[in-house]
């Protein structure tokens, strides 16, 4: 009877060994799940505070692509208008060029006129030299005038041309602006 009792015993302690074993185990396998629930519970909080920070930098870069498409098309409008004052100037130019060349024309004929004058007779009379006195005046007048147009030609090409580098760099900052864009919204 008494090894029945040694055996007993012996198992009993098996079993308390075992449990106990049990337990070691089942406690660890509950604090590393509890440190992973943790991590995971902080590791949502820091992801959530990214995604409130990637929606407020998506809301700012919009509100920025809208503010710059308004300039754009600001931009725009300003190069249609500078254009227009281009074609007109232009045309005002090529209007002076023609009333130039007659002008030209008329005093060549003159001047052969008053030659032909000249030697058919040798006194000129004052009215004449008034007379040549204001075509002189009105082609100075002209060339004047004509001199000041091309000046603003050249100021209006200019500004077109500076007008046409800030448009390009606008549109570089647009295409970038939505390069942004696009990325957080595939990050969001």
């Amino acid at each position: 009877m008494e090894d029945k009792i040694k055996i007993i015993v012996v198992a009993l302690a098996v079993v308390l060994i075992a449990s106990l074993f049990m337990n070691f185990k089942i406690y660890t396998a509950k604090k590393v799940l509890e440190r992973e629930r943790d991590d995971l519970k902080s590791e949502n909080v820091t992801l959530n505070k990214q995604v409130d920070e990637g929606r407020k930098e998506k809301q700012r870069l919009d509100e920025k692509v809208n503010k710059l498409n308004g300039e754009l098309d600001e931009l725009k409008q300003q190069a249609a208008e500078l254009n227009k004052d281009k074609e007109e100037i232009r045309n005002r130019y090529d209007q002076l060029i023609n009333e130039k060349k007659d002008l030209e024309e008329k005093l060549k004929a003159q001047a052969v006129h008053e030659k032909e004058t000249v030697v058919a007779s040798a006194p000129v009379s004052s009215t004449e030299e008034a007379y040549w006195a204001k075509v002189l005046k009105a082609k100075t007048d002209l060339e004047v005038q004509m001199e000041s147009l091309k000046s603003q030609l050249k100021t209006t090409q200019t500004d077109n041309a500076q007008l046409k580098r800030e448009k390009g760099i606008l549109g570089m900052d647009f295409n970038s602006m939505s390069r942004e864009k696009q990325d957080l919204d595939q990050q969001l």
